[in-house]
């Protein structure tokens, strides 16, 4: 799978372009991320603290070579 390739498949699924370049989605359990390289994707959470302060945490990674989409349309091929 291509960047480009990941990109759209997001899209289609409900993902939207942050100003960063990275795609977002905003759910009832969350805030959730792909932080994308050229080469490489992070999926993350946003997790809020008790003092105030926020940061995204990563929940899964992978190279985009080695991302598939299956027969179902789901993403296949992250690692924690």
């Amino acid at each position: 799978m291509t960047k480009a390739e990941f990109i759209q498949w997001a899209e289609s699924r409900g993902w939207k372009m942050d100003g960063y370049g990275h795609l977002q989605e905003v759910r009832t359990s969350g805030t959730y991320r792909f932080k994308m390289s050229d080469t490489f994707v992070r999926r993350e959470v946003k997790v809020h603290h008790e003092h105030g302060s926020d940061e995204w945490m990563r929940l899964s990674s992978q190279y985009f070579s080695k991302l598939f989409v299956n027969s179902d349309g789901l993403l296949v091929g992250t690692q924690q």
